[in-house]
């Protein structure tokens, strides 16, 4: 595996306030990863199937795919 460029994903973070009403309610827009990069987050290398005689192969995992959300919150 060798090392990798940084990847720059294009996160809102914090979320956009678009409404608050006082102090008892408040809708949050979110998103996070918006241009739906595929990114390694762990790499791990080893041999771990018998069928191919434990031969050793890389083995990644990918990072959280496109999503946004809306978050309402109420107090009372």
């Amino acid at each position: 595996m060798g090392s990798r460029k940084p990847v720059s994903l294009l996160t809102q973070r914090p979320p956009i306030r678009a409404i608050r009403a006082g102090d008892r309610w408040s809708v949050k827009l979110w998103a996070r990863n918006l241009t739906d990069e595929e990114f390694p987050v762990r790499g791990f290398f080893f041999g771990n199937d018998p069928r191919d005689g434990y031969t050793a192969h890389g083995f990644t995992q990918l990072g959280a795919p496109q999503h946004a959300g809306v978050t309402v919150n109420i107090e009372w």
